[in-house]
């Protein structure tokens, strides 16, 4: 079990070795590492410093993965404009901070991907108000609330049509 702070606060928590490498498969520090140096625009600093701690520790081999995962999917995932005359486009990202939600659709065409996103958006869970639209991520990511709180990019979140998504949130918030 390793112990580290996950705010620059002091703290240190505690974290159970809950996700040992896979076996067979072939992944080290280094690569995960080059991973989330590629990827770390579209994280809050906060997440992506916890996360490079978290590569050290005994959980390192899920945070080594997810980095090489997620790295493929963002190089992978559509420009914008790719997915206009899709009927059901899919949200690649997926961002939350409470009841908020910021699903990426496509990522910006130019820079790092993150100045001029395209997604869907639901925040505090108000779903007569969610929309798309173009989404910043370099402002999600850079968002710090009542001094401690950050919108965080999901590690657990698959590639999903957003037609699934949509009834997902209509079944959690009313239609």
């Amino acid at each position: 079990m390793s112990r580290i702070s996950l705010f620059n606060d002091g703290i240190k928590v505690a974290l159970p070795a809950r996700y040992p490498q896979p076996s067979g498969t072939q992944v080290s520090l280094a690569d995960g590492i080059a991973a989330l140096q590629r990827i770390k625009a579209f994280m809050s600093p906060r997440q992506s410093n916890a996360v490079s701690e978290l590569m050290h520790g005994e959980e390192g081999g899920f945070f080594i993965a997810k980095m090489i995962e997620l790295d493929r999917r963002i190089t992978d995932m559509p420009v914008t404009y790719e997915q206009n005359e899709v009927s059901d486009p899919i949200a690649y990202l997926h961002y939350f901070m409470g009841g908020s939600d910021w699903y990426i659709t496509e990522k910006d065409m130019e820079g790092k991907g993150t100045e001029q996103a395209f997604g869907f958006a639901c925040l505090n869970g108000d779903m007569m108000n969610a929309e798309y639209g173009f989404i910043s991520i370099d402002e999600l990511a850079s968002l710090i609330i009542r001094g401690f709180m950050t919108i965080d990019l999901d590690f657990h979140f698959d590639p999903t049509p957003m037609s699934v998504i949509k009834a997902h949130l209509g079944d959690r918030y009313g239609r």
